[in-house]
């Protein structure tokens, strides 16, 4: 079968998907190259019931499309590494703070200096459970023989969602504001699900060589 894609407008096309989806990253970079490639990978978007959350996507149902503006937020960097049983891989994304301003409503909050976030995801490569060998964190640097360990307590989450989640509120709670928004947790949950373990982003900026 084909799935359908409706627009806001309520036209409908049809791209050469069946479920389940088994690959986000597949799926929307077929969308981009196939029908926008004008556009940021990430600025598309897919919503199954109202949510993005495209798991249960089941026959004769269909995906709504929108297309965003682009993020303030930019992936920036990857960065793998074997140690021991374990396979570590580091994302890096910059973001703004939430008190200087909405940077959408006002640009010149482009202008400051970013932050950023470390995304951190630990598999264990003797785990057979898909569900089991892969935990998240965030902000922890786990590569100890080139940086000096944290003095805080790293915690691991089952899903990047509970990561981030931990992140935002204890990042906040130290900044005594909200510093780090929901819409910035959003964006960036969308930036690592279609580029983390990818080079899309070095395409995107023409630094990507295949030799």
């Amino acid at each position: 079968m084909t799935l359908w894609i409706k627009l806001l407008s309520g036209d409908l096309f049809s791209i050469p998907f069946s479920p389940p989806i088994t690959s986000l990253q597949k799926l929307y970079l077929y969308l981009h190259t196939h029908h926008y490639p004008n556009i940021k990978l990430y600025q598309i978007h897919l919503f199954h019931n109202g949510t993005t959350d495209l798991s249960e996507v089941k026959e004769d149902d269909m995906l709504d499309l929108f297309i965003s503006e682009p993020y303030a937020e930019k992936w920036v960097n990857d960065f793998s590494q074997n140690e021991g049983n374990y396979h570590f891989h580091q994302s890096g994304i910059t973001w703004y703070d939430g008190r200087w301003g909405d940077p959408y409503e006002d640009p010149s909050v482009l202008k400051r200096t970013s932050l950023t976030a470390y995304i951190h995801v630990r598999e264990n490569t003797l785990e057979e459970d898909d569900t089991k060998k892969k935990h998240y964190t965030i902000n922890h640097n786990f590569f100890k023989e080139l940086y000096p360990p944290s003095r805080e307590e790293t915690i691991w989450h089952s899903t990047l969602e509970e990561a981030f989640q931990h992140y935002r509120e204890h990042w906040n709670k130290k900044q005594n504001g909200d510093s780090f928004t929901e819409l910035t947790m959003k964006h960036m949950i969308h930036l690592w699900n279609l580029y983390q373990g990818t080079n899309y982003h070095l395409i995107e900026k023409e630094r990507y060589y295949d030799y």
